[in-house]
């Protein structure tokens, strides 16, 4: 039975990952490598889970906006308006 489940755990990650890259335009891993693959038995297990994914996106939004705020602020102090876009250093 752990067999089946396996086999049918990797073919939903390459069948998601080729739909996910497709639509992205991208190529490569989508899968954490040797993830360790669980079925959830309970609804509260499961709930316990989807709310972990929903906390992390939004954790992983908050960091890649911190990230484009910073960037832009380094940029800023590194151009000034009457050098267009040479940098000052």
């Amino acid at each position: 039975m752990a067999r089946v489940f396996s086999l049918a755990m990797k073919s939903v990650k390459l069948s998601s990952m080729s739909a996910v890259n497709r639509h992205r335009g991208e190529k490569g891993e989508l899968w954490q490598p040797r993830f360790f693959d669980r079925a959830l038995r309970t609804v509260s297990e499961y709930n316990e889970k989807f709310e972990y994914v929903r906390l992390n996106r939004a954790s992983m939004r908050r960091t890649k906006r911190r990230a484009q705020r910073s960037k832009g602020g380094v940029e800023r102090c590194l151009t000034h308006p009457s050098d267009g876009n040479r940098r000052r250093g």
